[in-house]
């Protein structure tokens, strides 16, 4: 099947399903750690500084892993990274069993686990390159997106079950086995070693910053994408406040969470089916589909539109973000893909904490809904920045 085309290439099999065990394990621990902190204190501001620890490095320091990445051996540098993820699942699974594990534990094993995560996402964007032939990268970026939203709904709904029979133990240690399926999939890879020589770029070699040069079109994709980025992700933390609104209860949040997944498991299929043929529109139909959506969250009350909406935001979301890097794969030459995917980590990683340090207490004194519609306003600009730009042609 089209939609699956990248799965042909044995490189990339052994890269999705071990992604896929590994994903699920780390979105299970995302969730206990959720639990564990707000049981610890009654607050929920600590669970969402667990999660600026874990993103937020990426956020500061991607630009510079991606430099890294095109340094050294990508598998070395992500084979690394992963024992790093391994050592921190170990840890807080040991201090949990010592009944030892404190808030303050928490943030600084994410806060390591972060600082690796900020070299090891833009070397596994830019390893794609390598593990299909330039003609599926696109499919591969869906099915990439595809499989971080099917674990997003696996890994917590994992760690739920996990911690109605046993305790949070458990949900570390599944995380810390789940990191063995990657790094296997790693050790049988086979990928050629490459030169200089490979790359059918004539232009002479840029280092360090000065990279950024050699692409301003590629550039112009990151910059929209980073707006989107800001304006968009933060949606997620008004969720739990906006379900308050529609059903008086804050634990509809979740059914609208799993709204905005359906959606974007719906984009990734369409995405990974057409491909090139229409991820430039995505540029333009996905931003439209945002709004839709935050418009529809923000004005209608009733149940079945709010999950509608959501659906339609994620949706939006997961056409617009997998299409923009499929763009930059495509536009960058090889010895470079490291660090302008760094640098599209870092950016992209900016919706987190400018989500949680922003749009959360904004809404707290003005309201979801009108918040809301602020990120729909700011959305609305991007198709017209993007056709002023010129970055829906090729």
């Amino acid at each position: 099947m089209r939609t699956f085309q990248a799965l042909v290439y044995r490189n990339y099999r052994l890269y999705f399903f071990g992604q896929m065990v590994s994903l699920i394990g780390s979105w299970a621990q995302s969730a206990t750690l959720s639990v564990l902190a707000y049981s610890l204190t009654g607050q929920n501001k600590w669970a969402a500084a667990i999660t600026i620890a874990q993103i937020g490095p990426t956020f500061i320091f991607g630009a510079l892993g991606g430099m890294i990445a095109d340094r050294f051996s990508k598998l070395l540098v992500i084979t690394i990274t992963q024992l790093v993820f391994l050592a921190s699942a170990i840890t807080l699974m040991i201090l949990q069993y010592f009944n030892s594990l404190t808030i303050t534990g928490m943030l600084s094993v994410m806060a390591l686990h972060g600082v690796a995560q900020a070299v090891d996402l833009p070397a596994r964007l830019a390893l794609l390159g390598k593990l299909v032939p330039k003609h599926s990268i696109a499919n591969a970026v869906a099915l990439n997106a595809l499989l971080f939203n099917v674990a997003r709904l696996l890994g917590p709904l994992t760690a739920g079950i996990l911690l109605r029979v046993t305790t949070p133990v458990a949900c570390f240690a599944i995380n810390a086995l789940s990191y063995g399926a990657v790094l296997f999939a790693l050790y049988l890879m086979r990928i050629p070693r490459t030169t200089e020589s490979d790359d059918s770029d004539p232009s002479p070699k840029a280092k360090g910053w000065r990279v950024y040069a050699n692409y301003p079109n590629l550039l112009k994709v990151i910059f929209v994408v980073g707006i989107v980025s800001v304006a968009g992700w933060p949606t997620l933390s008004l969720l739990p406040g906006k379900a308050t609104e529609i059903w008086n209860d804050p634990r509809g949040g979740a059914d609208l969470l799993s709204s905005v997944g359906l959606g974007a498991i719906l984009a990734t299929l369409t995405i990974a089916t057409f491909g090139e043929k229409i991820h430039r529109k995505a540029l333009v139909f996905g931003p439209v589909s945002i709004v839709i959506g935050l418009i529809g969250l923000s004005l209608l009350q009733q149940p079945l539109w709010a999950l509608l909406s959501c659906m339609w935001f994620g949706f939006g979301m997961l056409s617009f973000l997998p299409s923009g890097q499929s763009i930059v794969q495509l536009g960058v030459a090889e010895r470079d893909r490291g660090t302008i995917m760094g640098l599209w980590a870092s950016v992209l990683a900016a919706g987190v904490p400018i989500g949680n340090l922003v749009i959360g207490p904004l809404a707290d004194e003005i309201g979801p809904s009108r918040v809301l519609m602020l990120q729909a306003g700011v959305v609305l600009f991007i198709p017209i920045l993007v056709l002023i730009l010129g970055i829906w042609r090729k």
